[in-house]
């Protein structure tokens, strides 16, 4: 896939490695412009900034979609968010957000606003 240029990449419910996805792909291939990724659940908080840390240096990237990860409840979405502030749309529906996502959604929302055109929750 490295080799190929392709605009969108959809991941669905394939049970994603993503150290693998970052490293082998993400990190070498730079004109991803839309990721989607959908009943993959995320690992741990170091593979999210493996993972986000990779979009972030990504100039052709604006947008991601990320549902149905284990995103909400556990501290993922706050290491994440702060990564995604050059993105024009961000979806992270169906993750099981809870009270304790929400100040940090927020703030995500405070310092991006001019930038990020779309947040889906």
């Amino acid at each position: 896939l490295s080799k190929k240029r392709i605009d969108t990449l959809t991941l669905s419910y394939n049970n994603l490695d993503y150290t693998s996805l970052t490293t082998s792909y993400l990190e070498n291939t730079p004109h991803v412009g839309d990721l989607k990724v959908v009943g993959n659940p995320m690992q741990d908080a170091t593979t999210a900034l493996q993972f986000v840390t990779a979009i972030s240096n990504n100039e052709h990237m604006k947008k991601l979609e990320m549902r149905e990860c284990g995103l909400g409840g556990n501290d993922l979405l706050e290491a994440m968010l702060p990564y995604l502030h050059m993105l024009k749309s961000v979806d992270i529906g169906y993750n099981d957000i809870t009270s304790n996502d929400v100040p940090c959604i927020c703030s995500f929302i405070a310092r991006n606003q001019p930038t990020v055109k779309l947040l889906n929750l």
